[in-house]
């Protein structure tokens, strides 16, 4: 009876110890992902927003995006041609998906390997382009590597081509982001690649993996990325206007959110970049406060003032320095959302400002209500913003001028809205009266009608 009891008590040990070792030979790969972003402009260079920029995780498949700087580097050099059949070694059809399910024996073209590495993710093409340019995979990544230091992307190292799992395989945000700006910089003729939406490869179609393509406005490219080590990963570009944006995102919890993260940190971009570019301004007096707009038939509510200052009460006014900034903290489909937001970001910035004026204001559909608080200096709009995300609320400096505009869209009177849109070489808008304009205007609007 001993005899047999002590069986599965052996089994049992056994199992213990193959766990045990199991885990203990795989640590990194069962590590939770890096969770890292940045948004540089492209052109500049400069840092918009970053988190966690230097953490050092698994590129997955980004690394991709240096197999494809060196193709590029390659077809400039005339090394290589776009429609130079490459041939398919064994070792490159035995890689895993994702992957093009290439033949070994076979071809394909330069061009066509391009369009299946940015829309596929193809590993086994990686493969095909790796051997092409380095001879081995192996020679190929160590010219990877040596890439990466010379572009100043000082905490790479690459291992293979494809971004498959190397525990000595690592790379940051912020060196994703320098080798994205490097790839438009460096060959602005190849990057329209990074924008196919779709490849057909003998009559099958791969449809790029970048959800953003199509989905934001202004995205056109780059590259995704996944594996169990690095968890969700996104570098993509954006151009509105003359600004082109590159965003990092790595270590997100689905693709989804990941899509998600990026849309918001371009819109939070865009709007800090377009608002902050306003350092000079007319000498005015501060504006009347402004009363809180509100939609017909909806009762204003009064922000809440905190008992106590959350932060020292600013120091006097500069005199030089213009009144007409604002922050917006939130919009909102319903108005009563806008209104509680409001209540509760005066709450905490109330008492470090001067002369606030609360609102909330719908945009130009009307269809979202907009929390800002205006008649600030660019001081006390930035403290402001600064003060709100320590608390982990978003916020977003307005100038003058879009004040101006916004407020200025809300009024019948097209004499207010013109002095509002105005622009003049030689006679600055006076933002003070502008802004007292349309408050009289706001408060005349909400008045009772008489009966």
């Amino acid at each position: 009876m001993l005899l047999l009891s002590s069986v599965p008590l052996r089994l049992a040990a056994l199992l213990t110890l193959v766990l045990a070792l199991a885990l203990a030979l795989a640590p990194v790969q069962a590590r939770a992902a890096a969770e890292a972003a940045i948004v540089i402009n492209a052109t500049t260079g400069d840092v918009v927003y970053s988190s966690n920029p230097d953490i050092q995780t698994s590129p997955a498949s980004l690394a991709k995006l240096m197999t494809l700087y060196l193709t590029f580097e390659a077809l400039e050099q005339g090394k290589l041609k776009l429609n130079q059949p490459l041939p398919i070694s064994r070792r490159a059809s035995q890689q895993p998906a994702s992957k093009l399910y290439l033949q070994a024996g076979q071809t394909i073209t330069v061009e066509e390997a391009i369009r299946g590495l940015v829309t596929k993710s193809a590993n086994d093409v990686a493969m095909v382009l790796s051997e092409a340019i380095g001879g081995t995979e192996e020679e190929f990544a160590k010219q990877m590597t040596a890439k990466a230091k010379r572009l100043g992307m000082a905490h790479t190292n690459y291992r293979n081509s494809s971004g498959l799992y190397h525990s000595q395989q690592l790379t940051t945000a912020r060196d994703i982001a320098t080798l994205g700006r490097s790839l438009i910089r460096d060959y602005p003729k190849m990057y329209p690649y990074f924008s196919t939406p779709s490849f057909t490869y003998k009559g099958t179609t791969h449809t790029n993996h970048n959800g953003l393509l199509g989905q934001y406005a202004g995205v056109d490219g780059m590259k995704t990325g996944y594996i169990d080590a690095s968890g969700y990963n996104l570098a993509a570009s954006v151009l509105r206007g003359n600004m082109r944006l590159v965003g990092v995102v790595l270590g997100g919890k689905t693709a989804a959110a990941r899509d998600r993260q990026m849309a918001g940190l371009f819109d939070s971009a865009f709007n800090r970049i377009a608002t902050l570019d306003y350092t000079k301004q007319p000498k005015q007096a501060p504006a009347a406060p402004m009363a809180m707009t509100k939609p017909p038939g909806a009762a204003a509510p009064t922000p809440a003032r905190p008992a106590t200052p959350t932060v020292a009460r600013p120091p006097a006014a500069n005199p030089n320095e213009a009144t007409g900034w604002a922050i917006q903290a939130g919009a909102y489909r319903e108005y009563d959302q806008a209104a509680k937001r409001l209540a509760q970001v005066t709450e905490i910035v109330g008492k470090t400002l001067r002369t606030p004026a609360t609102m909330v204001i719908p945009d130009a559909s009307g269809q979202n209500h907009r929390v800002r608080i205006g008649q600030l200096s660019l001081t006390e709009a930035q403290n402001a913003c600064r003060l709100l995300e320590s608390r982990g609320m978003g916020c977003v400096v307005i100038s003058p001028a879009g004040q101006a505009k916004d407020l200025a869209a809300l009024m019948p009177a097209a004499a207010v809205a013109d002095r509002a849109m105005a622009t003049t070489a030689t006679q600055p808008l006076d933002f003070g009266t502008t802004l007292t304009d349309i408050a009289r205007m706001l408060r005349a609007k909400e008045a009772p009608a008489a009966r």
